[in-house]
C-alpha cells in the first residue's frame, strides 16, 4: 500500500504543528523563571543534539555542501525572527506583534511556492486563504489594541526572518533532513551566543527548569525535522500553512494542563483551522 504524497505532507505538517507547539509552552513555562534569550539558546543546544543523535541513529548521509549553507542561512534567519519577535513583544502590543508575525510567516512561502510551483487547486487556495485568517485570530490575544507603526515592523521583521527560515529548510532538505538542520541550530547557537556575551547575560537558569527547556529543545528540533520531511513529500506551502498553526497546539495544552479557559475567539480559529484542513485535504 502506497500512501499519497500529499497526504503526508498534510499529515508530517500538522505534526509539526503540534510538535512546535508544545516547544512553545514548554518555552513559555521556562521564560517565567528565567531570560528568554538563555532559554531559547539552551534549547536550541538540547535541540542540537537531539538532531545529532537522530542523524546518526538513522544513518543519514552527509549530504552536499549547498544543502548545508541553505541550513546555516535558514538557522541565521530563524534567529534573527527569534529576536525580532522577542523585541517586539517586549516593547509592544504583543496582541499586534504576534499575528503579523505569524501572518508574515505563513505569507513567505505561501507566496514562493505559487511562484515556483504554481496555484494549487482552487479548494486548496481557498483552504489556504481560511488558514491564514485561522493563524491570525490564533495568534492575537483577543483584546482590542491599537496599530501602532512600531509593533506592525516588529512583526513584519519577525515574520520575514521566520519565513526565510521555513523557505530555506525546504531548500536544504531535498536530498537530507537531520544535517542541514544541524547546520542551521549551530549557526543560530553561534548568532544568538555571540550576542548573549557581547550584552554580558550570561546567567545559569534555575535547576528546576531545565526539564522544561530540555523539553522545549527536543519539540522543537522534531518540529523542524517533521516540517522538512514534508516539504519533501508535497508542496511548501501547503507544509508551511499547516505548520503555522502551532498556536492552537499551545493553546490546548495551557487548557489541559494549565486549565486556562479558551477565550471565544480562540474557538473561532479552532473551528476555522479544521475547516481549512478539510478543504486542503480534498
Amino acid at each position: 500500500m502506497t500512501l499519497n504524497p500529499e497526504l503526508l505532507t498534510i499529515l508530517f505538517g500538522l505534526s509539526s504543528a503540534i510538535t512546535w507547539g508544545a516547544a512553545d509552552f514548554s518555552g513559555g513555562l521556562a521564560t517565567k523563571r528565567t531570560a528568554a534569550t538563555l532559554v531559547v539558546f539552551f534549547s536550541q543546544m538540547v535541540g542540537l543534539g537531539t538532531l545529532l543523535l537522530l542523524a546518526v541513529v538513522f544513518g543519514e548521509a552527509f549530504p552536499a555542501w549547498r544543502d548545508i549553507g541553505f541550513g546555516a542561512l535558514a538557522g541565521v534567519f530563524g534567529m534573527c525572527g527569534l529576536l525580532a519577535l522577542y523585541h517586539g513583544l517586549g516593547h509592544g502590543q504583543m496582541g499586534i506583534v504576534a499575528p503579523v508575525a505569524a501572518l508574515v510567516t505563513s505569507f513567505i512561502p505561501i507566496v514562493v511556492a505559487f511562484v515556483v510551483e504554481g496555484l494549487p487547486q482552487p479548494i486548496t487556495v481557498g483552504g489556504i486563504g481560511i488558514a491564514l485568517g485561522a493563524v491570525w485570530i490564533l495568534s492575537a490575544s483577543g483584546e482590542a489594541e491599537q496599530f501602532s507603526r512600531q509593533d506592525v515592523l516588529m512583526g513584519c521583521a519577525a515574520g520575514i526572518g521566520f519565513g526565510l527560515f521555513l523557505t530555506f529548510i525546504d531548500l536544504s532538505s531535498r536530498d537530507a533532513v537531520f544535517w542541514p538542520l544541524v547546520a542551521g541550530r549551530t549557526a543560530a547557537l553561534v548568532l544568538l551566543g555571540s550576542l548573549i556575551t557581547v550584552q554580558g547575560r550570561w546567567q545559569r537558569p534555575d535547576h528546576g527548569v531545565w526539564g522544561t527547556i530540555f523539553l522545549a529543545g527536543v519539540f522543537d528540533s522534531l518540529g523542524n525535522a517533521l516540517f522538512a520531511v514534508a516539504t519533501q513529500f508535497g508542496r511548501l506551502d501547503i507544509a508551511a500553512i499547516l505548520s503555522s498553526l502551532y498556536p492552537a497546539s499551545t493553546i490546548f495544552l495551557a487548557r489541559f494542563i494549565l486549565h486556562e479557559r479558551l477565550a471565544r475567539l480562540q474557538w473561532i480559529g479552532v473551528g476555522l483551522a479544521l475547516v481549512a484542513l478539510v478543504l486542503i485535504a480534498q
